[in-house]
């Protein structure tokens, strides 16, 4: 069984402060150094591994 990923959406997660992105059959994150290309997938890895959230979380994690 494989997990297909239509979309995400990230609010105030580290330097994001709002981003909606809609992917396709195959997507690449590429960019500039210091542009989220790490926050984007560290994002996708709370949101599919609860237990790791839980762990790892802390007050830095949230956009101000």
């Amino acid at each position: 069984m494989s997990t297909i990923i239509k979309s995400l959406k990230i609010k105030n997660f580290r330097g994001i402060q709002s981003i909606e992105l809609n992917f396709t059959d195959l997507n690449m994150i590429i960019g500039n150094n210091g542009t989220n290309k790490t926050n984007i997938l560290e994002a996708l890895n709370f949101a599919l591994s609860p237990a790791y959230l839980a762990n790892r979380i802390k007050p830095t994690d949230f956009y101000q």
